[in-house]
């Protein structure tokens, strides 16, 4: 009974274990995909900076070192007057970007944007992440979630599939996007999407 009860609890920790190094390599697997955000934030190349912005926004990310040169980038440039529509785009997806990071401490600088910005388009886009801010913050939960991450499994991969799998039909469309952009090429994918067409058309009578 003793030695019974002793195995139970070591499998208890080697589950508990497998569950920290699972997230520990999750967690080192996505500093690339940050550093290559970062970097291609800093690029000279305006189209570089906005594709990263609206790469970013379906990531599931959260790294505060990210997000803190979104925050930066934007209130440095969110006042320049250019003339050129490309800037207030690019200072719009910022917004996005920025909200995307579910973090509650952000909203200050995205309500400062929406109250000063002089661009009305931007205060538009401002006011709209501050009520994105909390839907992302539960949106990541699910993305960013190991669960599905399988031997063999990019980690892109596992967070396509946790937003196939979701019950929330504009993570799914995301997610489809993502797959016919080819930005996630897993086959694991396409088959799981071929059976959710095939129960779906099932669902609804041939």
């Amino acid at each position: 009974m003793f030695m019974k009860k002793n195995v139970i609890n070591i499998l208890i920790a080697l589950f508990f274990v497998s569950l920290f190094f699972t997230d520990l390599l999750a967690a080192d697997n996505r500093s690339d995909e940050i550093e290559s955000f970062i970097s291609m934030l800093n690029s000279d190349l305006q189209v570089e900076r906005i594709r990263a912005a609206k790469l970013i926004t379906r990531s599931g990310l959260t790294d505060q070192k990210l997000f803190d040169l979104i925050q930066n980038k934007l209130l440095a440039g969110y006042q320049e007057n250019t003339g050129s529509s490309k800037h207030m785009d690019e200072m719009s997806w910022f917004c996005k970007a920025l909200a995307s990071s579910g973090n509650h401490a952000y909203i200050d600088t995205l309500r400062k944007i929406a109250n000063t910005a002089s661009s009305s388009k931007l205060r538009k886009y401002a006011k709209q992440s501050i009520g994105l801010v909390e839907k992302y913050h539960m949106d990541n939960k699910i993305i960013s979630s190991t669960e599905n991450l399988e031997k063999g499994m990019s980690l892109e991969a596992a967070q396509v599939k946790n937003m196939l799998t979701s019950d929330k039909l504009y993570l799914q469309k995301d997610a489809a996007k993502m797959l016919v952009r080819k930005e996630v090429t897993d086959p694991s994918l396409y088959a799981l999407v071929n059976e959710e067409l095939k129960k779906r058309f099932m669902m609804h009578g041939a």
